[in-house]
């Protein structure tokens, strides 16, 4: 089972969020609805649940308490609201200890004040330890994005320093094997996945291939990425990988094949920052049936969709691809470029390194300035 983060309404109108313990977020859509929520979201999928191994043990109403800012937190974090939310969760601990600091000493009592200063700082203490985690990854994800690949080396290497989690060891070898592979170490880079496969395909069916698949994408090798992306798809099943999969047709497989799968997704079930990745497909898909008129409607639309997203820097590259596939359709259907704003430094340098051969040189062509060879 995994936890599944949501968002949805009561019948009289109060927002309600929390954590659904389910095996798909099909399972998770019907149960809530059994429950006569409304406006139900997602803020992330049954996948990437099952390795919530910190939310183990806690009650229901904790874990509603960590729902709401993890959610307002895929789009912006600040620590403000970090320490906010950190010293409303553990206030009863903190006040308790503090009152129980005073009476030892008043009358002197070394045990009573030790005791307190223990429980009232021990939950900001392990909080405050986790944002600092956090920070770290997040580091490591903006490294990663722009190419900076020493610094991903030393990101990572401190993470795994700081926690033997599996979810974060995982991730962070992922990021290395990502750097291996574009430096052209591609068998140092497969080796970093192989020794978590195991792991991943009892936990994660399908995010084994599909990180080989990663790998292989970046070093080149573009048939075998297809061919791992298709394995991981057949393996998962899920939504998410059934969205990678569909891209990787629409370039280097079957566009109908691609279009038959797109009219299976669901995208109730889909988590909301991965709402605008349907669209772009929507718009690739049109795009590659030379209707442009539809394809800028709904590239545009996952654009829109993704600036809710631009503070996060997980998805800064398909952010990046969706405004670089966007400027080429602008450009085949009015024959004038985009805006400046889409295609910024940082996109162009996201571009540069992750998007696909065929994107990148039609924005050599288009975008000359911007794309130089």
């Amino acid at each position: 089972m995994a936890k599944v983060p949501y968002s949805a309404y009561t019948p009289d109108g109060k927002e309600e969020s929390g954590f659904i313990d389910v095996s798909s977020n099909h399972e998770a859509l019907r149960l809530l609805k059994e429950k006569e929520l409304k406006e139900i979201e997602f803020h992330g999928d049954a996948l990437f649940g099952v390795m919530r191994d910190d939310l183990e043990h806690l009650s229901e109403k904790e874990l509603k308490q960590i729902a709401q800012p993890e959610n307002r937190w895929q789009k912006e974090m600040h620590f403000r609201d970090y320490f906010t939310e950190l010293l409303k969760n553990n206030f009863w601990a903190i006040m308790i200890g503090i009152a129980m600091f005073g009476y030892g000493y008043s009358v002197q009592g070394a045990w009573w004040m030790s005791f307190g200063v223990i429980l009232a700082t021990v939950g900001p203490f392990f909080g405050l330890w986790n944002y600092k985690l956090l920070t770290t990854y997040e580091a490591l994800i903006k490294s990663a994005t722009f190419g900076e690949w020493d610094k991903v080396y030393t990101y990572a290497n401190k993470l795994k320093a700081s926690t033997k989690k599996p979810s974060i060891e995982i991730e962070a070898d992922s990021k290395i094997a990502a750097a291996l592979a574009v430096q052209g170490k591609l068998p140092d880079a497969l080796a970093q996945i192989e020794k978590h496969r195991d792991t991943l395909r009892e936990t994660m069916p399908g995010m084994y291939e599909h990180k080989i698949a990663t790998l292989y994408y970046l070093a080149g090798n573009y048939k075998l990425a297809y061919l791992y992306t298709k394995k991981a798809y057949e393996t998962s099943g899920t939504e998410l990988i059934a969205l990678d999969y569909i891209n990787a047709e629409i370039f280097y497989g079957d566009l109908h094949t691609a279009e038959e799968i797109f009219k299976t997704i669901d995208s109730k079930v889909l988590p909301t920052f991965a709402r605008p990745y349907y669209h772009y497909l929507q718009g690739l898909i049109a795009y590659k049936k030379g209707d442009l008129q539809n394809a800028h409607k709904s590239l545009a639309e996952a654009y829109s969709g993704m600036l809710a997203y631009r503070k996060n820097p997980a998805v800064w590259t398909i952010q990046a691809i969706i405004a670089g596939t966007l400027a080429v359709v602008t450009y085949e259907e009015t024959h004038t470029p985009c805006s400046d704003m889409i295609l910024s430094e940082a996109v162009v340098s996201i571009l540069k390194i992750y998007a696909s051969q065929e994107l990148q040189e039609k924005l050599q062509v288009y975008y000359p300035q911007q794309f130089e060879k």
